[in-house]
């Protein structure tokens, strides 16, 4: 095989491999974002106290599996609030629980948000219970127990609700759940929602790795295309 043939699949072998491993890299690629978002109002006098039996469960249906990685409740703090506790359930099995505020002492008051964590992003899938157990907080103590901001328009979020033990209520409660996704993930979801729109990019994509394939053949010509240089030599 002549030497020219030789770098022409040197040539292609380095530019394919360094594309797909660029396109590799890129869509593994993770970002934090919001899956769901449910506001509501923040009036203190509107608020949910957690405390004593009144525990309260929100329950969500997710219409995707996602890889959560935080939640985010909005909530109103009481001077030296009392901790509560708050328990993540996926189809009636623990999942993982926090306790909030960590320390009264140091805690923001008024307004807060409460950043929940996980520890590794989490597979979270089908029915889903956020329950918020004050029952550590007792009557006499209820001034003191951290409350939560409800959303009473029910349609905002129709795939779940909130109760009060085992009393259903009407709408639910303000919270914020936060999911990694990779590129490629981004792009199926773009692509599956919107494919018409997507169709332009498939062609300027395709005349890209068109110009691509041609760089070879055009290093190799300039390479040989030299005054006096035989290639079989």
């Amino acid at each position: 095989m002549r030497l020219k043939t030789w770098i022409l699949l040197i040539l292609h072998l380095i530019i394919w491999s360094a594309l797909l491993c660029g396109i590799f890299l890129y869509a593994q690629v993770s970002h934090e974002m919001v899956f769901l978002k449910i506001d509501g109002s923040t009036e203190k006098d509107l608020s949910l106290p957690v405390f004593a039996q009144f525990i309260v469960t929100q329950t969500l249906l997710l219409e995707r599996a996602i890889y959560a990685t935080e939640l985010t409740i909005p909530l109103y703090l009481p001077n030296e609030p009392l901790p509560i506790k708050i328990s993540l359930y996926q189809d009636d099995l623990l999942v993982t629980w926090w306790r909030y505020p960590l320390d009264a002492t140091n805690s923001k008051t008024g307004h807060a948000v409460a950043h929940l964590r996980f520890m590794t992003p989490t597979l979270l899938q089908g029915k889903i219970e956020l329950r918020f157990d004050g029952s550590s907080i007792s009557h006499a103590m209820q001034d003191s127990a951290p409350r939560l901001f409800t959303e009473t328009f029910d349609d905002a979020y129709p795939r779940g609700n909130y109760r009060i033990a085992e009393n259903e209520k009407k709408g639910d409660i303000a919270l914020s759940v936060m999911e990694q996704k990779k590129n490629v993930d981004i792009f199926v979801s773009n692509l599956k929602r919107n494919f018409v729109s997507r169709i332009p990019l498939f062609f300027i994509f395709s005349a890209m790795l068109l110009l691509i394939s041609c760089i070879p053949a055009l290093v190799v010509e300039c390479l040989f295309s030299k005054k006096g240089y035989n290639p079989r030599r």
